[in-house]
């Protein structure tokens, strides 16, 4: 190799030296920018013309409403030419003149607007909304077809029946409907459906001798204590039935609706355990509690306490309302419940069961004979009346 050869300049390094390479942080940056730029270009590109696509859409479907409109018209073009045809044959009439010029004017108006309507096409749906999308369209579709196609006529056809069937039926509901005698949801259970008759006789039984005589005993017992001859034959008649009776109470106690009064809850609770205690033969021990017990309820819808005001409250003044029938009877037995008495008056204590005689001087109570039993018929009585009337409502209601 010669000397030439040897001083042979770099050219490579001559060219770096002359154009140097940019920084490549730079080139990103500005690479970066640019697409940001064209990017943005694009979307407000796209954002200006979505008013155009819209009148677009607007003017395709003006446009189609316009030749449905024409087609629809053309009929009547047709008659309108029938009718000019026919009428130029008597232009001699003036009466046809004005509807001469009206046929004229739309033929027209029909010849000028008609061609200068261009042929156009809708665009594709699939193009518009994508695949995907146009598939849940047709889904859909699929779906109200399925329903007008079976499932709407299968309402019609039952409809249909009902329409045949109705009639009939509501004039079996119309006899059921005449046949109820709505006084059997005013009287207490153990009364008959002609019960009018007997009213006086049992309001006069349960305010002369205290004796319940709603919802227990059965009515068999009770029109055999309305047949017996003054107050110890019925006694004799309680204490015969006795446990007859009481399960009767235990009946009326377990038919006690009780889930919207916790007042209610509380007494049928201790009633069974009283039904409980009287199976047991402790008859004296049942007796109290079911004093206790009605004086509760009596105190709670605002019955009188008093003797003298019992009486008032629930006495008689000619007849006896039906609606009103079962608390006149119920009320007239608390009468003598209520009879007044203290241990200071010197006097003897009433010899049926009696409120204050319970609750004074307990160990004076009379629980011989038929008191215990008439005790525990208080309760079953009271607690059933207060249910079917409604009077812890209606006390509530009056608070």
């Amino acid at each position: 190799m010669n000397d030439d050869e040897d001083e042979v300049p770099d050219l490579a390094a001559r060219y770096a030296e002359l154009v140097p390479m940019p920084d490549t942080k730079i080139l990103s940056a500005l690479s970066a920018q640019v697409v940001g730029m064209q990017k943005e270009s694009l979307a407000k590109v796209f954002e200006s013309m979505q008013p155009v696509l819209a009148a677009s859409s607007a003017v395709n479907s003006m446009l189609e409403q316009q030749r449905q409109m024409m087609n629809n018209i053309a009929p009547l073009l047709k008659a309108s030419e029938s009718i000019r045809a026919i009428t130029s044959y008597v232009p001699a009439i003036e009466a046809l003149a004005p509807m001469n010029a009206l046929l004229e004017r739309q033929r027209a108006w029909m010849d000028i607007a008609v061609p200068s309507i261009p042929a156009f096409a809708l665009p594709d749906v699939r193009s518009i909304f994508g695949e995907s999308t146009f598939a849940l369209m047709e889904s859909i579709t699929a779906q109200h077809s399925h329903f007008y196609d079976n499932v709407f006529p299968a309402i019609q056809a039952a409809a249909s029946q009902f329409d045949a069937w109705w009639p009939s039926w509501a004039e079996r509901l119309q006899d059921l409907v005449a046949g109820i005698d709505a006084r059997r949801f005013w009287l207490p259970t153990n009364w008959p459906k002609e019960i009018e008759p007997w009213l006086p006789r049992l309001h006069a039984i349960a305010a002369d001798e205290g004796i319940p005589l709603t919802f227990v005993p059965s009515w068999s017992i009770v029109k055999e204590l309305c047949a017996a001859d003054g107050p110890e034959a019925r006694w004799a008649i309680l204490v015969e039935h006795r446990d007859e009776i009481l399960e009767q109470c235990a009946e009326q106690v377990e038919g006690i609706y009780t889930d919207d009064s916790e007042v209610l809850r509380r007494a049928v609770e201790m009633a069974r355990e009283v039904i409980s205690t009287a199976r047991k033969g402790e008859w004296t021990t049942a007796a109290v509690t079911a004093v206790v017990i009605v004086n509760a309820l009596v105190e709670k819808i605002e019955w009188p306490t008093q003797e003298r005001s019992a009486r008032k409250r629930f006495a008689v003044k000619g007849e006896i309302a039906l609606r009103d029938a079962t608390q006149r009877v119920t009320g007239a037995a608390t009468i003598l419940l209520y009879a007044e008495w203290s241990p200071k008056s010197g006097k003897p204590a009433p010899a049926t069961v009696a409120r204050h005689v319970v609750g004074h001087n307990v160990l004076d109570a009379n629980f011989e004979d038929a008191n215990p039993l008439i005790a525990v018929m208080h309760m079953a009585s009271i607690l059933a009346t207060v249910e079917h009337e409604g009077l812890l409502e209606r006390s509530a209601e009056a608070a």
